[in-house]
């Protein structure tokens, strides 16, 4: 009960801390398609079937920052806030980061000891609980490519979190960035866009004080179709599982899943990409100012 009750805590101080960034902190923010994700919170059959969220990793602010959008009575229950991975090299370093982050509902997670570690068996646990699991499939802060619509390789976790769940999550795929001001950035400019956002309040080559995000930028979060990534999935694996004998698909690194998880990976890149995209092609549009909640 004590340590339940330390989680909420912590959850909903950080979730009340992103919410007054995004309200005092930027000069806009804009958000769109919140609504797929609180219509998938809110579903009251949601018992057995989790939910994934995959975004780029534009900067080290972007979690909590994002959940600054929700609702603030979603940071009262474990099943309305995110569990996500988190580096041990970075985020459980002393007794204090340890248990401010797992009380932050993030799960340690060991760079380099692959995809069959125990922070895998957690996530896919939660995922089976119908819990809410969101990843950053890059593994580390991509502020170049990400400008392009264009990321790093998705590690491959991502495609045993789909291959091992007992049921396909709903895939949520999302793209944070920010939108340009005045004019706005031509369509046919997209390769040469760095629109200002999180990758601006929070550099990667940011100077004195490191620790502290840079003001008044424009923050941009939307979350896209959740139907597109979760189908073709579902139907990926049907077909795989009806072709592959049993048995080869019980062996864990044999070549048919290893094949399988690496496809399933591309499959969940390529549409947060294509979101990606869709998103920097619009940024000529002008702002529509704030929508934090």
């Amino acid at each position: 009960m004590c340590a339940s009750l330390l989680s909420r805590f912590t959850v909903a101080a950080v979730g009340l801390g992103s919410k007054a960034f995004l309200k005092l902190g930027c000069a806009s923010v804009t958000v769109e398609g919140l609504p797929i994700l609180l219509d998938a919170l809110r579903d009251p059959h949601r018992t057995d079937r989790g939910i994934l969220t995959v975004a780029n990793h534009i900067s080290v602010m972007d979690d909590p920052t994002t959940w600054g959008a929700l609702p603030a009575s979603y940071y009262l229950s474990s099943r309305t806030t995110r569990w996500t991975l988190g580096a041990a090299d970075i985020m459980f370093t002393n007794p204090i980061t340890s248990s401010f982050f797992r009380y932050g509902q993030v799960i340690k997670t060991f760079r380099g000891q692959g995809i069959w570690q125990d922070a895998l068996n957690v996530a896919i646990d939660k995922i089976d609980s119908g819990e809410w699991i969101h990843v950053f499939p890059e593994g580390k802060v991509n502020q170049t490519l990400s400008n392009q619509a264009q990321l790093l390789r998705f590690k491959w976790g991502i495609g045993r979190l789909l291959m091992d769940a007992q049921q396909t999550p709903l895939i949520i795929p999302m793209w944070l960035t920010g939108r340009s001001c005045g004019s706005g950035v031509p369509s046919t400019a997209l390769t040469k866009v760095t629109p200002p956002g999180f990758d601006q309040a929070l550099p990667e080559d940011r100077g004195f004080p490191r620790f502290l995000p840079r003001l008044r930028k424009n923050i941009s979060i939307t979350f896209g179709d959740p139907f597109s990534a979760t189908n073709q999935v579902e139907a990926t694996l049907a077909k795989w599982r009806d072709l592959v004998p049993q048995k080869l698909r019980e062996t864990r690194d044999g070549e048919q899943q290893t094949a399988m998880r690496v496809k399933l990976t591309r499959l969940v890149q390529e549409e947060v990409e294509k979101l990606g995209y869709s998103v920097i092609s619009q940024m000529s549009r002008p702002s529509i100012g704030k929508h934090v909640q």
